[in-house]
């Protein structure tokens, strides 16, 4: 079974209904959530030559922030 992946178009108008002036953070692990703080966006190609773009989290030891608690923008 595949599942669609999410592009970058699809990424933009996402982050296009969120404050501006708000950090980023990528949510890990759904059972067990955690902020990730994101340093690089990382343009590449996967094992099929495709283009792909990697969100990476910062290098530094406070990169994993504590747990987060997702919430609906219209909550």
């Amino acid at each position: 079974m595949t599942f669609p992946e999410m592009t970058v178009g699809d990424l933009i108008d996402l982050l296009s209904r969120c404050d501006r002036r708000a950090p980023v953070r990528q949510a890990m692990n759904p059972f067990f959530p955690m902020a990730h703080r994101l340093a690089q966006v990382v343009q590449s190609v996967d094992e099929t030559g495709r283009a792909v773009v990697y969100l990476a989290e910062g290098r530094d030891e406070d990169a994993h922030s504590a747990t987060c608690r997702p919430r609906s923008p219209s909550a």
